[in-house]
């Protein structure tokens, strides 16, 4: 049985991450895969699917962008800036 883990999953990117464009020279990208990596090495691992992070950035409107590598694969990228805790 799933159990449900989105609120803390929301917390933890909430926390962690603002959403950006790959305009801002500052901002990182990463892929859902290296997103959903970063909340499972907090939260459990067991219970967190990568479709569970995908809805949290969609609720909190983090959008992808299509990125084109130089072999013409088209893979997806979440810009982020890296929250700042002290």
């Amino acid at each position: 049985m799933k159990t449900e883990y989105s609120q803390e999953i929301k917390n933890l990117i909430e926390s962690t991450f603002t959403p950006s464009t790959p305009d801002d020279a500052s901002a990182s990208k990463k892929t859902l895969n290296e997103i959903y990596e970063s909340v499972i090495g907090v939260l459990p691992s067991k219970w967190i699917y990568e479709e569970d992070v995908y809805d949290v950035l969609q609720q909190l409107n983090y959008r992808p962008f299509p990125f084109q590598d130089e072999f013409g694969v088209l893979r997806y990228y979440y810009y982020l800036i890296s929250v700042q805790t002290v």
